[in-house]
């Protein structure tokens, strides 16, 4: 199952854990929880601004509370297409910035590869 994805056999109350790319940023403004954002320092994306839904690369943390101050550090859930498969080391790749919009958004992740024992650096991951 793919974050995203509906299963049309589930029940209510099932229950499962996904892998979420993210990346600690900052930006020159402030932003809220859930505001959308695109990178604006490829290929280093340390750097975000806001935009409109169909130009971002990922969204504030959802889940933090209060939003956050110009170049205070943060998280950033990156959009699951702009990611290869997910292990403990993330590449972004963005889309050609002559593009007007991600047409990959409800594109969905695989189930990640398995990882090196290394990988997890013990933590039993």
């Amino acid at each position: 199952m793919k974050i995203g994805q509906q299963d049309p056999t589930a029940q209510a109350g099932t229950t499962d854990a996904f892998h979420a790319p993210a990346r600690m940023v900052s930006a020159k403004v402030p932003l809220p929880p859930k505001a959308d954002v695109r990178f604006t320092d490829a290929p280093a994306c340390t750097e975000v601004e806001p935009c409109d839904a169909d130009k971002r690369h990922g969204i504030v943390d959802p889940f933090a509370k209060g939003g956050f101050k110009a170049d205070e550090l943060f998280w950033v859930w990156v959009e699951p297409d702009l990611v290869g498969p997910l292990t403990h080391k993330v590449e972004i790749t963005l889309p050609d910035p002559k593009e007007t919009s991600n047409s990959k958004v409800a594109e969905l992740l695989e189930e990640p590869e398995e990882e090196d024992e290394d990988d997890c650096h013990g933590r039993g991951c």
